[in-house]
C-alpha cells in the first residue's frame, strides 16, 4: 500500500521522505519545499498547486480509483530518533530572515498610531525562510539568563494581522524541517519551552512586569507602554507550569483574554493583580489587542480600550494607594440641569486655529452660507459637546463613549492645525470651558494626565475626522441652534434651483422636447418649479406631454419632407420650397395645406407608413405653438438665474418647497438683466422672415390666390402706403 502511493506520488514529481512527508521542487526558492503528508486515508496536501492532486485530502480511491481496507491502507512511518539539542542564539540568526508577515503589519499598525519610524525589535521577531511557511513570524523564547531555547512560527495575514489558520498550523524553530535541514540535523528534537517570551528583558531593570496571553499582545503593548516589560505565556493553559522564580521581588500585574478564569486562581496564589476588564466586559476570547484595533469603530470596544488604557497608564506611572492600583477614571456624568445651546471649545478666544478646508472655484451665495458646485474637503475642530443624538429611545445626550470620540478629534485637529502653539497647555483651558459650559462634568486631571499624553504621542491620523461638504457659513451673525439646519437646507435648496434653471435655459431656446433627466432632475419632488417650468413647455411649446409623442410626431415630420423630396424629384419644374419641420417651430403645415402643387397624404396614409396614431398625426396637423409662454417662459427662468434669493419656503410633510415670489405679471417690468432690454423692447422688433413662404416670385404668389397675395405685398413692400399697397394689388388681379 506504501509503495503504491510512494510510486504515484514520486511518478508525478513529488518526493516522500522516511516519514511520510511529501515534498516537491519550487522553481521559485529552488529548493525543495513540503507540500503534503502520507497519512492512513492516503495523502494530505498543505499547498495548493499539487497537480494533478488537488489540495486537501487525497484518499486511495482518488489515488487509484479504487477502495481498500483499513488495515491495507495502515500508513506506519519511521520514527525517527528523540535526541536534545541546545541551540544557539546565532543559529537562529543564521536559518531565519528579516522579513516576516506580523513585522509588515506592524509597520501599517505602528503608522497609524505612531509618529515614530518602526526600528525597535527588542523582541527578535523573524522571518522563515522556506517551505509551506515561507515568511511565517517567529517568536523567540529566551529565557532570563539569555539563553535561546526555540521559537514559536505563527503564519499571519499581513492586512489584519490575524493568524492564518486555513492549512496552516503553528510549528517550532527546533522541529521545522528546512531549518533542522540547515543545521545539519536529522534526529527529531524535543524542548521543554518553561520560559516566558520576553523573559529576557527583565534584565538589569526594575519595570513592572505585565503578563499577557499572546506573543503579538506583548509586543504592540510594548509600544504604547515602553515602560513596562510585557511577558507573553504562549497559550491559554501554559502559565501554570512556567518556571517564574525570577519574578519573586518584582511587581507583577495580569491582562487575561476573556474566559481564562484559571489565570484569577494563580494570581490569588501568587499574590499578582489581576485586570478584570476583559472578563467581566469584554467578548469570549477576545484580548486587549481587539479592543485597540476595533475602538474606533465601535463604541462599546472604544469603552472597554479606554479602561484597558487607564490602567496599564497607572501600572507603567507607577500609582498606588495603600498597596492597591488607582485606576483613575473619567468619572463622566450629565448635568441635571441641561442647555440646548451650542457649547463650542473656546479655541478661537485662545487665538488656535480649528478649521481648513480646500473650496475651489465659484461659489453660490445665499442667504447665511455659501454653497459650492463640488464637495471639498475639511477639518473642523469646532464640536458642539452639547449636540444630542437619535436612539431607540429618542434623542438622548453625550455618554462617555462619544464625548471621548469628540474630545479625541477636538485634540488632534487643534494638534495638527497649531504645530507651533502651546496646545497642550491650551488645551487644559479648552477643558476647564467644557466642564464650566456644557451639559458635561469630567475628571480633567485624568483627561490631562492619562488621555492627552496618549494622544500626543501617537501618530496624529487627521485622516479619519476629514469629512466633505459643500457648504460654508458666510452670514455676519451666528445662527440660532434650532434654525441652523433649517436655513442650511433652504440655501441648498435656492443653489439646486439656481443649478436646474442654469442648466435649463438653453434648451428653451432649442426648441426639443425637455426631459427633466437633462438637467439631473429625476423627481417631481426635487424641484415642483422647475419641473412645471419643463412640463408647460413641452406641452404647449413642443406640443408634446411625453417623450413617445414627440418621437411619434418627428417620425411624422420624417415622413412628409421624404414625401416632398419624392414629389420634387418628380416635378423638377414646379418645386416645393418648403421644408416641413414639427410644428413646434413653424406653421408652415397650414400654408402648405393650401398650395395646388403638392397635397400631404391623408391622416390614414400617414399612420400607415409611420405607424403613429392617428390622433397624434391630427394634433400634429393642427397644433400651433404658444410662443406667448414661450417668452414668458424665458423671462421667468431669466428672472430667478439673476435673482437666486427671491423665493419662499413652504415646508409640508417633512418636505420642502419653494415658490416664487413673483409672477410673471409682475416680473413683466423688470429689467431683465441677459437682453439689458425691457419686455416692450424684447417684444417690439422686425421679425425676420426671410424663410417664409411670402419670400417668393410674383408668379407664385398670383398662383395662391387674392388672401395669399394681400400678404405678399406686405411682405415685399413693407415700406409702402395703403394707397400703394390697394394699387399693387388691383394690378396684380389684372394681370391674373
Amino acid at each position: 500500500m506504501k509503495v503504491d502511493i510512494i510510486q504515484k506520488l514520486e511518478a508525478n514529481g513529488f518526493k516522500v521522505s522516511n516519514r511520510g512527508y511529501v515534498s516537491k521542487y519550487s522553481q521559485k526558492t529552488r529548493r525543495s519545499e513540503i507540500a503534503g503528508q502520507i497519512n492512513d486515508a492516503g495523502v494530505y496536501f498543505y499547498a495548493q498547486n499539487v497537480s494533478p492532486f488537488q489540495q486537501g485530502q487525497n484518499t486511495y480511491k482518488d489515488l487509484f480509483g479504487v477502495t481498500v481496507s483499513n488495515e491495507e491502507r495502515t500508513f506506519k512511518p519511521i520514527i525517527e530518533k528523540e535526541a536534545e539539542h541546545d541551540f544557539s542564539f546565532n543559529d537562529y540568526i543564521s536559518t531565519t530572515q528579516k522579513r516576516n508577515q506580523f513585522q509588515i503589519y506592524l509597520k501599517g499598525f505602528h503608522k497609524q498610531y505612531f509618529s515614530t519610524e518602526l526600528k525597535n525589535n527588542k523582541y527578535d521577531i523573524r522571518g522563515v525562510k522556506g517551505g509551506y511557511l515561507d515568511d511565517a513570524t517567529l517568536f523567540p523564547y529566551i529565557n532570563y539568563d539569555n539563553d535561546f531555547l526555540t521559537a514559536k512560527i505563527v503564519k499571519y495575514n499581513t492586512n489584519t494581522g490575524k493568524r492564518s489558520k486555513d492549512n496552516f498550523s503553528n510549528s517550532w524553530f527546533h522541529s521545522y524541517k528546512s531549518i533542522k535541514k540547515d543545521l545539519g540535523i536529522k534526529d527529531k528534537i524535543t524542548k521543554k519551552i518553561d520560559c516566558f517570551f520576553g523573559e529576557h528583558l527583565l534584565a538589569f531593570n526594575n519595570k513592572p512586569v505585565v503578563i499577557v496571553e499572546a506573543e503579538k499582545t506583548a509586543i504592540i503593548l510594548s509600544y504604547f507602554f515602553p515602560n513596562i516589560v510585557f511577558l507573553a505565556s504562549g497559550g491559554l493553559n501554559k502559565l501554570e507550569g512556567l518556571d517564574y522564580d525570577f519574578l519573586a521581588n518584582r511587581k507583577v500585574y495580569l491582562f487575561p483574554d476573556n474566559g481564562a478564569k484559571q489565570w484569577f486562581d494563580i494570581a490569588e496564589k501568587r499574590g499578582w493583580w489581576i485586570s478584570k476588564v476583559l472578563e467581566t466586559s469584554g467578548s469570549e476570547g477576545n484580548d486587549a489587542i481587539d479592543y485597540l484595533i476595533t475602538h474606533d469603530a465601535d463604541e462599546t470596544h472604544d469603552s472597554i480600550w479606554w479602561l484597558i488604557h487607564d490602567e496599564l497608564y497607572n501600572i507603567e506611572a507607577n500609582i498606588f494607594e495603600n498597596d492597591e492600583l488607582v485606576c483613575t477614571s473619567l468619572n463622566f456624568q450629565n448635568k441635571h440641569k441641561i442647555s440646548f445651546s451650542y457649547c463650542l471649545p473656546n479655541l478661537l478666544k485662545l487665538g488656535l486655529n480649528y478649521y481648513k478646508d480646500n473650496a475651489k472655484g465659484e461659489s453660490f451665495r445665499g442667504e447665511y452660507f455659501k454653497i459650492y458646485k463640488d464637495d471639498f474637503k475639511l477639518l473642523n475642530a469646532n464640536i458642539d459637546f452639547n449636540k444630542t443624538h437619535k436612539t431607540e429611545f429618542g434623542w438622548q445626550q453625550l455618554d462617555a463613549p462619544r464625548f471621548l470620540k469628540k474630545l479625541e478629534k477636538c485634540f488632534r485637529i487643534t494638534k495638527h492645525l497649531n504645530p507651533e502653539a502651546p496646545y497642550k497647555k491650551l488645551f487644559s483651558e479648552v477643558l476647564l470651558n467644557l466642564v464650566q459650559h456644557s451639559n458635561h462634568t469630567f475628571n480633567i486631571s485624568y483627561v490631562e494626565r492619562v488621555l492627552i499624553p496618549f494622544w500626543d504621542a501617537g501618530y496624529n491620523n487627521i485622516g479619519r475626522y476629514e469629512k466633505y461638504r459643500n457648504w460654508r457659513f458666510s452670514g455676519g451673525d451666528g445662527i440660532e441652534k434650532e434654525n441652523f439646519r433649517q436655513y442650511l437646507n433652504n440655501d441648498q435648496k435656492l443653489f439646486k434651483t439656481h443649478t436646474y434653471l442654469k442648466a435649463l435655459k438653453p434648451f428653451l431656446s432649442k426648441r426639443i422636447f425637455i426631459l427633466p433627466e437633462y438637467i439631473k432632475l429625476h423627481h417631481k419632488v426635487g424641484n415642483e418649479f422647475v419641473w412645471d417650468i419643463i412640463n408647460q413647455f413641452n406641452k404647449e411649446v413642443i406640443g408634446c406631454k411625453t417623450i413617445k409623442t414627440y418621437k411619434g410626431k418627428l417620425k411624422v415630420s420624417k415622413y412628409l419632407n421624404k414625401c416632398v423630396k419624392k414629389y420634387n424629384d418628380l416635378n423638377p419644374n414646379n418645386k416645393c420650397p418648403e421644408k416641413f419641420d414639427s410644428t413646434y417651430i413653424s406653421s408652415n403645415i397650414s400654408c402648405q395645406e393650401k398650395q395646388d402643387t403638392f397635397k400631404i397624404p391623408s391622416i390614414r396614409t400617414i399612420s400607415e407608413k409611420t405607424e403613429v396614431s392617428k390622433d397624434a398625426i391630427s394634433d400634429y396637423k393642427k397644433f400651433k405653438p404658444d410662443l406667448n409662454l414661450l417668452t414668458d417662459l424665458k423671462t421667468l427662468v431669466g428672472y430667478y438665474i439673476d435673482n437666486p434669493q427671491d423665493f419662499e419656503f413652504i415646508r409640508e410633510k417633512d418636505r420642502l418647497h419653494i415658490k416664487p415670489s413673483k409672477t410673471i405679471k409682475e416680473i413683466g417690468s423688470i429689467k431683465i438683466k441677459e437682453f439689458n432690454i425691457t419686455p416692450k423692447e424684447a417684444f417690439d422688433y422686425p421679425l425676420d422672415l426671410t424663410g417664409s413662404v411670402l419670400n417668393c416670385s410674383k408668379e407664385v404668389a398670383l398662383k395662391k390666390g387674392g388672401g395669399f397675395s394681400i400678404s405678399w405685398i406686405a411682405f415685399n413692400y413693407p415700406d409702402a402706403t395703403e394707397i400703394e399697397k390697394d394699387n399693387r394689388y388691383m394690378m396684380l388681379l389684372h394681370a391674373s
